[in-house]
């Protein structure tokens, strides 16, 4: 797996013990989650099990740093996570890719650490 896989769900549908659930987030937090950010950082604090795969427990994902965002910029990234949704996983690539920029800008990352951060860098 090369990156995170958070689902927000509004049906209110349960799961088995496999998965986790956070309870009372919105798409704004499930968006950071998804992050490139999010999923380096789970990188650095998670075992490595093998081919990509992380084992990452509840106090792992807990210390994920949710950024501080206005509620300007909630919306555009509730916005762009309805047209994920509404897309039904086809051509969600463009709305993916405003909703990582909004979040590399909500983190501060400079352009070193943001290549860092996608693989480009050491």
């Amino acid at each position: 797996m090369d990156k995170p896989t958070f689902a927000f769900d509004r049906q209110q549908f349960f799961h088995n013990d496999a998965l986790y659930m956070i309870s009372g987030v919105d798409e704004y937090v499930v968006a950071i989650l998804n992050s490139s950010v999010s999923w380096w950082f789970l990188r650095q604090i998670c075992t490595d099990l093998q081919n990509g795969y992380l084992q990452a427990f509840r106090k792992d994902l807990f210390q994920i740093p949710i950024p501080p965002a206005t509620d300007e910029e909630k919306k555009a990234i509730e916005t762009l996570v309805q047209k994920c949704l509404d897309a039904q996983g086809t051509n969600v690539a463009p709305y993916e890719a405003e909703i990582e920029a909004i979040v590399v800008r909500l983190y501060g990352l400079t352009e070193l650490e943001r290549s860092i951060v996608e693989g480009k860098e050491g």
